[in-house]
């Protein structure tokens, strides 16, 4: 066979074998594949490129790190790169990227809106960046990963993966610098420097930002390297439960015995009520839309007549789009900060069809939960279950939130669904785990979430809600346990830190207690529930102004919170600051109108103020609420009728 003709026979293999990959053809691209090594010989490093993609796509992980092992190919890096991240070898894989970095960072690429029709196989820079920030990631070098993903970033904005990263790393950064729109409007140069600051310091302020340089986060669009070469190179993240770190994602949840609400009475404290969407003050136009028909309208609208005054469709499109990213990246980042009301009216500007998209339903689903607006959680997770039931993603949340709303047959229908969509999901056990909760099997639920956890062993929120199933069965030493290893999966985990607290709480170590509710809030400072419970730990402290002070802080924060509002009330009325209290629990009453602790109190301040009338009706109001606490109304009643 003459050379030019074998030469055409594996170009056709290496054609078949990308084909393949295209259409999802795994045997067909693994058997070319083979064909194609055999054809050109052990030794060609291309052939071995698309060998190792076609393995990596079947998750044959350990086959493809053999494979390119040892490689100085750039293409054959990256597989190998690749499997070393799956099969938790990331030393290996960090070599294997750096060694090579002279050769893939030089590559010239740009994205370009016809790349759909431009097929590139090989990967380019700003992919090698992100999979070296993930490698770095996993052998725990945060710097050195917030700063590759910041690189990816930095050459093409439109990598979600590194922005999301980031943002679990909680680098500084700046999101217009990243979705910058140059003062050009007819090149998108990819220059600049992006590159995003880490320091451990920056995890104690989450609202920490440092200035960065502009970027200009477009090359032209008209300008990428059509050409899809592989020979490129040949040699060269009831008690409360709180959520999860890095954002706001874990629930809170009430155990039904819980210290914290036995106070000097038989009644509970109130519950946090909903909250109003008018109270969030969204804005009612899209800002990426907005941002858009400004922006066309000065643009298009010039009077010189000159053509160079006028931009092209594709490069409005293009800043349309990094206006659109620039809201979704800032309503992330906020999520990401816990600045939830924030986040809300973030997303709330996107244009309407994308508010009707599962990712944006998610987000607001957890972050209307995370501010304690059940009601309005439950609408936006409605809305998502509607639009796929098939969804696995944020089913554990939204099996809690109906926990919380006591919904047994919905969430007895939502087990029941996950499981028939994937039984082996550790969110399908979580839902499983927290039905047997909300029917009192707690021993039933432990043995779900740790299910979850067999499945996925990096799985925190499995562990801290088995933890908080433990304490419900006075079991602290398991409990302990848990939340540690809730901990050790992700270190930023503070509802884990609240669940320690809740423990030495239950314990009687006040000491302990106070310090890991300091932890939780040095991870998580505009949690009202654990400023709440920062307050409660100063209180057994004796340390009562403090105390005031954080439950001031609570309402200040959030100020329909009725637990904030509720224990500064209370605070107040043990203090002797009678008319201060008084001017808080007629507040709560109008946020929590069915607590019957609530008027029981405000109805002994009626008394105390001379208000015998007032007294009467509040004290009957609570009798009616709560008949259990007969006994102490009743003895309040009397005691009024005597003066």
């Amino acid at each position: 066979m003459s050379t030019a003709v074998k030469e055409y026979s594996n170009q056709q293999l290496r054609s078949i074998v990308v084909y393949s990959l295209d259409n999802d053809l795994l045997s067909s691209a693994l058997f070319a594949a083979e064909k194609l090594v055999a054809e050109t010989g052990d030794h060609n490093e291309d052939s071995k490129f698309l060998y190792g993609l076609v393995l990596l796509k079947q998750s044959r992980f350990k086959c493809a790190y053999n494979l390119t092992a040892n490689s100085q190919h750039i293409g054959c890096a990256y597989v190998f790169a690749k499997a070393a991240l799956k099969l938790e070898k990331g030393v290996e894989g960090v070599y294997a990227l750096t060694s090579t970095q002279s050769s893939w960072e030089s590559q010239q690429f740009s994205l370009s809106s016809s790349y759909e029709f431009e097929r590139r196989l090989m990967p380019d820079p700003a992919t090698f960046f992100n999979l070296l920030g993930k490698l770095y990631s996993s052998i725990g070098d945060n710097k050195e990963s917030a700063i590759c993903h910041s690189k990816a970033l930095k050459r093409n904005p439109f990598i979600w993966d590194s922005f999301e990263e980031l943002n679990k790393l909680r680098a500084n950064f700046r999101v217009k610098a990243i979705y910058k729109t140059p003062s050009n409007p007819s090149s998108f140069p990819l220059s600049g420097d992006s590159t995003a600051t880490y320091d451990n310091s920056d995890l104690r302020d989450p609202f920490g930002e440092t200035r960065t340089p502009n970027i200009q986060p477009f090359k032209s669009f008209g300008n990428a390297d059509s050409s899809p070469k592989t020979a490129v190179v040949s040699d060269t993240f009831e008690t409360p439960r709180l959520n999860q770190a890095a954002m706001p994602s874990a629930p809170t949840r009430r155990l039904r015995s819980s210290s914290t609400s036995r106070d000097t009475n038989t009644f509970k404290q109130p519950q946090q009520p909903p909250l109003s969407r008018s109270k969030i003050n969204i804005p009612r136009k899209s800002s990426a839309t907005e941002f858009f028909q400004k922006k066309t309208k000065v643009l298009l609208g010039s009077s010189d007549g000159s053509t160079s005054n006028f931009m092209t469709h594709e490069n409005l499109g293009a800043q349309y789009l990094l206006s659109l990213y620039a809201t979704y990246a800032s309503g992330y980042k906020a999520m990401c900060r816990f600045d939830c009301f924030k986040a809300i009216r973030i997303l709330n500007t996107l244009p309407e069809s994308h508010l009707e998209t599962p990712w944006v339903l998610s987000k607001l689903g957890r972050l209307h939960f995370e501010i304690v607006n059940y009601p309005e959680s439950k609408v936006y997770f409605d809305k998502l279950r509607k639009l796929d039931r098939t969804r696995i993603e944020d089913m554990e949340y939204y099996s809690t939130l109906l926990w919380h709303l006591h919904k047994e047959v919905e969430l007895c229908h939502l087990a029941h669904e996950l499981v028939s969509v994937d039984k082996n999901a550790p969110q399908t056990w979580v839902a499983i785990g927290n039905l047997f909760s909300l029917t009192r099997e707690p021993d039933e639920a432990i043995k779900c979430f740790h299910r979850a956890t067999q499945i996925d062993e990096k799985f925190s929120y499995a562990y801290t809600l088995q933890g908080h199933e433990y304490v419900a069965n006075d079991a602290y030493e398991h409990a302990l346990e848990s939340f540690r290893l809730a901990l050790l999966m992700d270190p930023k985990h503070y509802n884990a830190l609240y669940g320690i607290g809740m423990v030495y709480l239950k314990l009687g170590n006040f000491p302990r207690a106070e310090f890991h509710f300091r932890k939780a809030l040095d991870i998580n400072p505009v949690n009202v529930i654990l400023i709440c419970c920062l307050g409660m730990m100063l209180e057994k402290l004796d340390e009562r102004d403090k105390a005031l002070h954080q439950y001031q802080l609570a309402c200040k924060i959030q100020p329909l919170s009725a637990l904030a509002r509720f224990k500064k009330a209370q605070l107040l009325f043990s203090m002797e600051q009678y008319h201060a209290s008084l001017i808080e629990f007629e507040s709560l009453v109008a946020i929590a109108p069915d607590e019957a602790s609530v008027h029981y109190l405000l109805g002994q301040l009626y008394s105390m103020a001379g208000k015998k009338n007032d007294a009467i009706k509040q004290y009957t109001i609570a009798l009616n609420l709560d008949p259990k606490g007969s006994h102490l109304v009743k003895e309040a009643l009397e005691k009024l009728s005597s003066q």
